[in-house]
C-alpha cells in the first residue's frame, strides 16, 4: 500500500463520519420543529462536524515524518496533473511509494 492510499483512506474515513454527522443534523433539525430535545442533537452533530474538520486540519500527517499536510488533503485525490502533489514537503519522500510500516 502506497502512502498516498493510507493518507487517502484516512482523509475518506473521517469525510465519511462528517457526512454521517451531516446526515443526522439535517435529519435532527427537520424534526427539532416538533420535538425540542432534537436541538441537542443538532447542536452536538455541529460540534462534532466541526472537531473532525479540526482533527483534518492538523492530525493529518505524513506517516514517515508526521509533517502535517492538512493543507494538501483535499490534492491527493485530485485527477488534474497541476493540482496532484507527488511527495511530503517535509520529507520529500515520494507519495507513491511504499508506506512501509504503516
Amino acid at each position: 500500500m502506497t502512502i498516498r492510499e493510507v493518507l487517502l483512506r484516512r482523509y475518506r474515513l473521517n469525510e465519511r463520519i462528517a457526512f454521517g454527522f451531516g446526515v443526522v443534523f439535517f435529519v435532527s433539525l427537520y424534526g427539532a420543529k416538533r420535538v425540542e430535545w432534537l436541538m441537542y442533537v443538532v447542536a452536538a452533530c455541529v460540534v462534532l462536524i466541526m472537531c473532525v474538520l479540526v482533527y483534518l486540519e492538523t492530525k493529518f500527517r505524513c506517516p514517515r515524518c508526521q509533517v502535517r499536510l492538512g493543507n494538501l488533503r483535499l490534492s491527493l485525490s485530485s485527477k488534474r496533473p497541476v493540482r496532484r502533489f507527488n511527495y511530503c514537503p517535509g520529507c520529500g519522500v515520494s507519495l507513491d511509494s511504499e508506506s512501509g510500516s504503516v
